[in-house]
């Protein structure tokens, strides 16, 4: 899934305990942008998960 698919996807909500470090940044961040915190902190999983993902498929082929 890239980011374009996943903002297009219909939303479930989950709920996740952060450090407050992290909300306070995320938070700082976004008041500098367009879009709201949960925007970006959405967009970080995709890359994150998509990330992990490819390193997978990479480590399958070797």
């Amino acid at each position: 899934m890239n980011k374009k698919s996943a903002e297009n996807e219909t939303m479930e909500q989950i709920s996740i305990k952060l450090p407050k470090s992290l909300i306070k940044r995320y938070n700082e961040y976004a008041k500098t942008k367009s879009n709201p915190r949960s925007h970006f902190m959405r967009e970080a999983l995709v890359e994150y998960i998509e990330q992990k993902e490819k390193n997978n498929r990479d480590h399958e082929r070797v």
